[in-house]
């Protein structure tokens, strides 16, 4: 798995170490999503996308 350390160091000593992975390829591995490029996603990501375009409209419409 992909990853980085974020690590914070003060005085010679190690403070805070944040990880950060890649979450999608990590969900993918776990079967938990479609594979990439794969028909299933591709409904997915439109789905999606419907849902933020149907939001935008609603904010605009309400003034925000």
């Amino acid at each position: 798995m992909r990853g980085l350390d974020l690590i914070e160091i003060e005085d010679d000593l190690i403070v805070s170490n944040t990880a950060y992975y890649d979450n999608m390829a990590y969900a993918r591995q776990l079967g938990l999503l479609p594979p990439m490029d794969s028909g299933a996603e591709r409904a997915m990501k439109g789905a999606l996308n419907t849902i933020t375009k149907a939001r935008r409209m609603i904010s605009e419409q309400r003034g925000g």
